[in-house]
């Protein structure tokens, strides 16, 4: 029976690809690359502009910042506006796949409230068969051959419209699941001074080495592209500087405390 596999980022959807191809299947899917974890969310049930905006400004606060593949990403999501507008005419069953992470967790309350009602709605969730998966992209394809999705019932799904329409309404900075499984939304400045304390005053230090340390030690998801996001906006404030890194070819800025 063709389905319609919905899953968060292009790594999880390559797996989800070769997952298709060692069961000789042909599902199609969908690959949802906006971050659900960050910024509002109020008009994704309308034109979905706002979100594209964000979008927009997190690329271009990046300093590996590409005019072209802000160009291609920004085409992408105005692709995914309507890809998800398109699930209320939506005509094969379909399989979310979801760690335990806030956007995934987003995502699936936005589906479900999309989806016609005669539409059966099944979820993967990784993180049942280890707690070292907190999104898809972190399985191996080998390791999601042998689940099973599960059905959704109309409570569930009810209780997904509900949730889906609480945080449209109230999300506003960057969101985590805790460790109970609690949605929890913080202020954008959530990392601010975690990712400040990191930098000396004195020596410079690569902006990737302390995104990736602080990325490892959090238990759960957190966007690279949020937190380079966030030491540009510190940089903008004066509270860093960036410098340049000659020894290291092709790396992320150095960066010097400065309040």
């Amino acid at each position: 029976m063709q389905q319609t596999y919905i899953v968060g980022g292009d790594s999880a959807a390559g797996i989800l690809r070769v997952v298709n191809e060692l069961r000789g299947e042909q599902h199609a899917i969908l690959a949802i690359i906006d971050d659900f974890s960050i910024g509002a969310l109020q008009d994704m049930d309308n034109s979905g502009a706002m979100r594209i905006d964000l979008n927009r400004r997190l690329l271009q606060a990046q300093w590996w910042y590409d005019a072209s593949t802000e160009a291609n990403t920004i085409k992408r999501l105005e692709e995914e506006q309507k890809a998800l507008h398109a699930l209320r005419s939506q005509a094969h069953p379909v399989v979310i796949w979801i760690g335990e992470n806030a956007h995934d967790r987003l995502m699936l309350a936005l589906v479900v409230a999309r989806l016609p009602r005669n539409i059966p709605v099944s979820v993967v969730n990784v993180s049942i068969l280890s707690r070292l998966n907190r999104s898809v992209g972190m399985c191996p394809p080998a390791q999601l051959l042998a689940v099973t999705p599960q059905l959704l019932s109309e409570q569930q799904r009810d209780e997904l419209r509900l949730f889906w329409r609480y945080w449209k309404d109230n999300a506003q900075g960057w969101r985590e699941t805790d460790r109970h499984g609690v949605l929890n939304d913080y202020p954008v400045e959530h990392f601010d001074e975690n990712l400040l304390n990191r930098f000396s005053f004195t020596q410079p230090r690569p902006a990737a080495w302390a995104v990736g340390q602080l990325m490892g030690e959090y238990h759960t998801v957190v966007s690279d592209t949020f937190l380079f996001w966030r030491l540009e906006q510190m940089r903008k404030a004066g509270k860093v500087l960036y410098v340049s890194l000659a020894e290291l070819i092709d790396s992320s800025p150095g960066i010097i405390r400065i309040k």
